[in-house]
């Protein structure tokens, strides 16, 4: 009985199987239909689509006109040759169904890679460094980026520069064909204070317009300044107040630098900006300053522009090195102090008679401790007998600016 049934059940697939019904092709799309690839490359797949997808008829055969330039597999993988073109194509018995353009192009090798030999970048920004790949049109330009010193420097997505903390790295760019390296000595820089404005009044000594003021000589005082007390010295400097602290009343607003002999001595007209400087006089100690509204925590960058005349080399001499000032608003604790040190650049100009220093761009940064509000900027020059009394000294284009 049971070979009975199992005779009826074979006979029934038997009959289902040898009637189910044929789907016929009728058409195929190739993915791309023209493909380009290097030489020397990973294989590459062409994509074969048949329509409708439920086709039973689905034995095809794939076919390189010049399997010297590529060679194809049974699931359309392209294996590039020679450089050249060919065609692949894809055959249902004798009939060409479709067929994809190859073309394999020459693989360019890279020969060579530089990069600066030095670059320098500031703490809290970044730079990218761009390697120089040789040939330019190499088929693979592509580089491994490193850094000697990642707690320095480090270099990530395309050369570009991330800096760490102070200090020097060599950032290396290798090439991933053929390995060859360049290098770039990394320099990172403190961070670099942009000034946004500057806080002093009358900065340049141009206010009033009254060419000889004497700072504070009524009707018309110097606008924005003060005169540094003549006790003040004493108080200060104890016994290297120098001489005569007491005549420090002879800082005056005056044009002489720019009309006067002062010009005529040669070249200390060059420290000046406009039609003004301040003149401390010689023979005599001299001080002016500012009180400036400050914010704890907040850095500054402070500074002045300051030239010298000797006007005799025999009486006058630059004994002790007088400073521009940041101290507390009493004057009694300094926060800052920049040298006036005019020694190394002290020189008889073309045309002039007399040693001349210009001491352009004189600056200093601080940063102000918690607690303090209000700071004093001053700048002030000691007296001292002959041979070293006190020369004739300028002063223009003070700044006192909020770095960020």
């Amino acid at each position: 009985m049971n070979r009975y049934i199992y005779s009826i059940l074979l006979f029934v697939a038997l009959l289902t199987f040898s009637c189910k019904e044929e789907v016929k092709l009728d058409g195929v799309r190739l993915s791309p239909t023209s493909l380009s690839i290097l030489e020397g490359t990973e294989a590459q797949r062409i994509y074969l689509y048949l329509y409708p997808s439920y086709t039973t008829q689905t034995n095809v055969k794939w076919v390189s006109e010049d399997e010297s330039i590529a060679t194809v597999d049974a699931d359309g993988f392209v294996t590039p040759g020679t450089p050249g073109s060919t065609v692949i194509s894809v055959y249902s018995g004798d009939r060409q169904l479709a067929s994809c353009a190859v073309t394999v192009m020459p693989f360019i090798h890279v020969i060579g890679v530089s990069l600066p030999e030095s670059i320098t970048v500031s703490m809290g920004t970044t730079k990218t460094l761009t390697a120089e790949i040789m040939p330019e049109d190499a088929s693979n330009p592509a580089v491994i980026w490193s850094s000697t010193d990642e707690g320095v420097v480090k270099v990530v997505n395309q050369g570009n520069l991330t800096p760490v903390s102070e200090g020097t790295a060599t950032v290396r760019a290798t090439t991933v064909d053929g390995g060859f390296i360049a290098e770039c000595l990394v320099t990172v820089e403190p961070k670099q204070l942009i000034p946004v404005a500057n806080l002093l009044v009358n900065p340049g000594f141009e206010d009033p317009d009254d060419k000889t003021d004497n700072l504070t000589v009524d009707p018309n005082p110097t606008v924005g300044w003060q005169q540094v007390p003549a006790d003040w010295f004493t108080a200060y400097y104890g016994p290297d107040a120098g001489l005569a602290p007491a005549a420090a009343n002879r800082a005056q607003m005056s044009n002489f630098f720019t009309t006067g002999n002062g010009k005529e001595m040669g070249g200390i007209d060059g420290i000046c900006t406009g039609n003004y400087a301040l003149r401390f006089a010689m023979n005599n100690a001299n001080g002016i300053y500012q009180i400036v509204e400050v914010e704890p925590g907040a850095t500054y960058k402070v500074g002045a522009d300051i030239g010298i005349i000797m006007w005799n080399a025999t009486t006058m001499s630059i004994r002790g090195i007088d400073e521009i000032k940041v101290l507390s608003v009493d004057g009694t604790k300094k926060y800052l102090g920049i040298p006036i040190d005019p020694s190394p650049s002290f020189a008889i100009p073309p045309g002039g008679t007399h040693d001349v220093a210009i001491m352009k761009g004189l600056s200093g940064t601080f940063t102000v401790p918690d607690g303090v509000t209000q700071v004093r900027f001053q700048v002030d020059k000691r007296q001292w007998a002959s041979p070293d009394a006190g020369p004739l000294m300028a002063v223009d284009e003070t700044i006192f600016m909020k770095v960020e």
